[in-house]
């Protein structure tokens, strides 16, 4: 998360926010990533792809809004 916070993809800043529930959970190096402020031209297999390289990724979704 250190590396990606903030960084810029297509000049868009993207947001990193683990998701704890407790402290216990914060010791476990698993969980659920929720990216914010993603630029609307990029693809779910550009999103894929770039989070690919940073680790195992068991699957990944880019929700769109009514505009795409």
């Amino acid at each position: 998360m250190k590396e990606l916070n903030h960084k810029r993809i297509k000049s868009k800043p993207i947001r990193l926010m683990p998701i704890w529930n407790s402290v216990q959970l914060q010791q476990v190096k698993e969980g659920n990533l929720f990216v914010k402020n993603v630029d609307p031209s990029i693809t779910p297999k550009e999103f894929e792809d770039f989070f690919s390289t940073k680790g195992d990724l068991v699957s990944t979704h880019l929700k769109t809004d009514d505009n795409g």
